[in-house]
């Protein structure tokens, strides 16, 4: 008589990583952008069709967001002596102890182009016009949409952060976004993102999204670390907070172009 057979427990990530086929297929997060514009103080949503074309809505003026997940990424652009403008930036990641990637797109490239790797340290000294930029991965209602913040708006996030207690965590409240205008010394007016503590949020709410969060980043990072520095990456949009504040490049990054 034969032996019965005994099912055994599968490990799908286990068999993914064995299969290699994070070598030629990677996972990707893709989430609704909301964008703030320098230029206008104006707030909108990316939206991709079922085409996969972004679509644009509108945002009031003022909007209610929960923070759920920070992460990061280093940018510059730089104007060449022909007139056209080089960008330069790294992968997403966690924090300074991630392992970065760093890539360079000119005007005429379709795909930016690898061109080094390292710790933050040593990639900082080797390109110190690298800028930090934070994603900040949102509630907007019930839906998880992604923000970049750079700039001005950058240093009035980290204040932000500071009216936060020891015991308290921003996912426990509401943000309410708003924005202001202020000029340069030439004469340019731009707009700055406002940070404000609101009401609690749905903290059960909160807890599901930020599992779901998590869990797909950690994906989409083991597939990225796994997967091998790539010679070249297909650009994603994004989103970002608009035009540059003043001290920074006309022409920054776009998020799009950096590589998850």
């Amino acid at each position: 008589m034969p032996k019965p057979k005994i099912k055994k427990e599968v490990d799908l990530k286990e068999l993914a990583d064995w299969s290699g086929e994070g070598t030629v297929r990677r996972f990707r997060f893709q989430v609704p952008i909301l964008k703030f514009n320098g230029n206008t103080g104006k707030f909108g949503l990316l939206t991709p069709d079922t085409e996969g074309n972004w679509v644009s809505s509108p945002l009031p003026s003022k909007i209610e967001i929960t923070v759920l997940k920070v992460r990061r990424s280093l940018s510059s652009y730089e104007k060449l002596p022909d007139g056209s403008g080089l960008r330069t930036f790294t992968n997403e990641h966690n924090n300074w102890k991630d392992p970065l990637t760093v890539f360079e797109m000119g005007k005429a490239d379709t795909k930016p182009r690898m061109i080094d790797a390292g710790n933050s340290q040593e990639i900082r000294t080797k390109f110190p016009k690298l800028r930090l930029r934070q994603n900040l991965y949102c509630l907007l209602g019930e839906q998880i949409v992604k923000m970049s913040v750079r700039g001005k708006s950058l240093s009035s996030l980290f204040n932000y952060y500071q009216t936060f207690g020891a015991s308290e965590h921003i996912f426990q409240f509401i943000t309410n976004l708003s924005s202001h205008s202020e000029t340069n010394e030439g004469g340019l007016t731009y707009y700055v993102l406002d940070w404000e503590r609101g009401s609690e949020a749905d903290l059960s709410l909160v807890a599901e999204k930020i599992k779901e969060v998590k869990e797909a980043l950690d994906l989409q990072d083991h597939q990225y670390a796994t997967s091998g520095i790539p010679e070249e990456v297909r650009p994603e949009l994004e989103g970002g907070e608009g035009t540059p504040q003043p001290g920074e490049a006309e022409e920054e990054v776009q998020v799009k172009d950096i590589p998850a």
